[in-house]
């Protein structure tokens, strides 16, 4: 009898904790070994670069699951094409994007002498998504020194994040309901520049089509998802 209780308490705290886990609602593939290639245009359909994006590793600690992807960038030398790494995690129910993937081409370039510092408040998409919804915005700032002298500083930030319609997006991938997200993205180094952007993100695959704009509403570049393997 009493085997049989404690039996039933390990099942039950088996399943709490796969509940937990299953609370969380991933913008991106889940299953290590996906891949994603991702191909962007300019704003008259011509390709001007693609990507191969691939899920290498996904970890559950507690209620949070972090999934990290890498990034080969897709050129015309493949002897020259670029690799690297960034992370989605999603924990309270809430799914982020870690805005270090930002930072990363900046540590790239980075000589001896120079020294980088950031902060960052991660993208939010929550897990229970609705049209209006407004989202958190997100930002990063990055200041570079050399020799304690400021040399470079430079912010991103995506503010005015709304969920604007649930929409179907069909691409060379295959066809995803998605969650519609505009936002304004400012940046800024010298000086300020506002763009307006709309991304198309599905459940369990990520963004499937990206447009960006200039202030005035005119189509600057997009990306589409053009494969997917889950």
């Amino acid at each position: 009898m009493k085997k049989s209780v404690l039996s039933f308490v390990i099942i039950s705290t088996i399943s709490v904790f796969a509940l937990k886990a299953q609370d969380c609602v991933c913008y991106s593939p889940t299953n290590v070994g996906a891949k994603l290639e991702i191909t962007n245009y300019d704003a008259q359909g011509v390709v001007t670069g693609s990507s191969l994006q691939t899920l290498i590793k996904k970890e559950i600690t507690g209620n949070e699951t972090r999934i990290t992807f890498s990034s080969q960038r897709i050129k015309t030398n493949p002897e020259k094409d670029s690799v690297s790494t960034y992370d989605y995690y999603c924990k309270a129910g809430v799914f982020y994007v870690d805005m270090n993937k930002i930072v990363e081409p900046f540590k790239a370039n980075l000589n001896n002498s120079m020294e980088l510092t950031f902060s960052a408040i991660d993208l939010q998409i929550p897990g229970n998504l609705k049209v209006g919804d407004e989202l958190p915005k997100s930002s990063v700032i990055i200041t570079i020194t050399s020799g304690k002298l400021p040399i470079m500083k430079y912010s991103i930030s995506m503010v005015n994040r709304k969920v604007a319609a649930i929409e179907t997006i069909t691409t060379s991938a295959g066809s995803f309901e998605c969650y519609k997200i505009t936002y304004d993205n400012k940046s800024s180094m010298k000086f300020e520049v506002l763009h307006k952007c709309a991304d198309w993100f599905a459940v369990n695959v990520g963004i499937i089509k990206s447009e960006t704009y200039d202030e005035k509403g005119v189509l600057l570049n997009y990306f589409l998802l053009t494969k997917f393997s889950n």
